[in-house]
């Protein structure tokens, strides 16, 4: 009896902390907590329920979610009756704001997967929310992973939902993600199968989609010879339905290049990766899954490759004259300057050139990047004036003075092209690594301690 009484006593304990999660009232809460501290801790003992969390996220009180979720964190995992989180009712309500605050705390959440294994990424690309879909690509890269209990992916729910816009997101996003592993991302997610065994190849071409067919033909690693449960690739598919349509066209081998502007935003991550940005994707992605290690060596044989190639320019094969005077075949020559002849000159200087410049470039793209590698800019081009100085003043010269002013005219020409190519090519290189970087930076935390002005 007096257990029967303790259920109705917690019932009405419960009644009345969903009405004080419903209108905010952050006060009524540690009342009901006065009244029994245990309140939360019974609630989150029952498997499927709705705590205050679930009530406020629907509700849209903002303060009183962050006030459930600081005391009792575990809340936002859990699932209503519905199989539901708070983080999907609060989508469910176009509570965005909350969304992100709750995301402050806890990015996995992202990942929590509901009611037929549905994560809110999932269901942002249901609905066609870029702009949130995009914050969550951010706070949790790693959920694009995540499957629903049909095995669908991403890139299989925006196809199903006709959410095309979506889909081209996610594919602009595969192609510039430079994290560790991304590769292995982008070919399982392209050539996933869902439980009927279609791939997302599959599934434009049953819907004809010429556009998102070509798309995805952009990619290497798509398989156009993957077969469904039935026996049938996409090919396949489009014969039997249009055998004459675009889509059966573009999977005979169409391929198209376009380029486009980048922005920092959707439309950004939807536009079509250039060639230039496919080059530094791929030195980026081969930098990222460089280990520390690895990239100290790296750097140490950097070091020793200029060190050579500068010794090299300066101290020049079989050495240089000592002193002005002239050669058995009475050729003048000067001090300081190689002693051997100009054609065999000019090809070793040229292959030391080709080595000392490759190495610096090769430096400056291990090291991380932020202002101190760019600081970097400035010494590398003086050590690459001074390398090509001494390339210049060494050469052999035959006469004075017309050969001197030739050689100090190339001299002033080089130093203004060769190490300004290569700082335009830094600079250049710099502020593509950046672009990449802050498209996927995530966004700060409002509720990170540790952030430091």
């Amino acid at each position: 009896m007096d257990e029967n009484l303790g259920d109705i006593a917690l019932l009405r304990l419960v009644g009345s902390l969903r009405n004080a999660a419903e209108e905010g009232n952050i006060d009524a809460l540690y009342a009901l907590i006065e009244r029994d501290a245990k309140v939360l801790k019974w609630i989150d003992k029952i498997p499927f329920v709705e705590t205050p969390l679930h009530t406020a996220a629907s509700a849209g009180q903002t303060e009183f979610a962050m006030e459930i979720m600081r005391l009792k964190p575990s809340f936002a995992r859990k699932l209503n009756q519905n199989g539901f989180t708070p983080v999907h009712l609060a989508l469910q309500m176009n509570h965005t704001q909350l969304v992100h605050r709750l995301l402050d705390v806890d990015e996995t959440l992202v990942r929590v997967q509901g009611k037929e294994g549905v994560t809110p990424l999932h269901y942002v690309v249901q609905t066609g929310n870029l702009e949130v879909l995009l914050e969550f690509l951010k706070v949790c890269p790693k959920s694009i992973e995540d499957i629903t209990i049909r095995r669908e992916t991403v890139l299989h729910i925006a196809l199903k939902y006709n959410m095309f816009d979506a889909f081209q997101l996610l594919l602009g996003w595969l192609q510039r993600a430079w994290f560790r592993d991304v590769s292995r991302w982008e070919k399982l997610l392209l050539n996933w199968k869902d439980d009927k065994g279609n791939t997302v190849l599959h599934i434009a071409a049953s819907k004809n989609q010429s556009e998102i067919v070509r798309l995805l033909l952009k990619f290497n690693t798509v398989d156009v010879n993957v077969k469904d449960t039935r026996g049938r690739k996409a090919l396949d598919m489009l014969q039997v339905d249009n055998p004459q349509s675009n889509c059966a066209r573009h999977l005979t081998g169409l391929k198209l290049f376009c380029t486009s502007d980048a922005k920092y935003d959707a439309n950004y991550f939807k536009s079509v990766v250039s060639i230039e940005e496919m080059v530094y994707i791929m030195f980026l992605r081969l930098t990222t899954n460089i280990s520390n290690d690895m990239r100290n060596v790296l750097l140490v044989v950097a070091a020793l490759l200029i060190t050579v190639s500068f010794q090299a320019a300066i101290s020049p094969p079989g050495g240089v004259w000592q002193e002005d005077g002239e050669t058995h075949d009475g050729l003048r020559h000067y001090a300081a300057t190689s002693i051997m002849e100009n054609g065999i000159y000019s090809i070793l200087a040229g292959l030391n050139a080709i080595s000392f410049f490759v190495t610096v470039f090769a430096t400056f793209l291990l090291l991380p990047s932020g202002f101190g590698t760019r600081l970097f800019c400035l010494p590398l081009y003086t050590l690459s004036l001074y390398f090509i100085a001494s390339l210049c003043l060494l050469s052999p010269k035959i006469s004075f003075p017309h050969e001197v002013i030739e050689i100090w005219k190339i001299f002033i020409l080089s130093c203004v092209i060769s190490p300004g190519g290569i700082l335009l090519l830094v600079v250049f290189v710099s502020v593509r690594r950046n672009k990449l970087v802050v498209a996927f930076r995530p966004r700060v935390k409002v509720l990170d301690t540790t952030l430091t002005m």
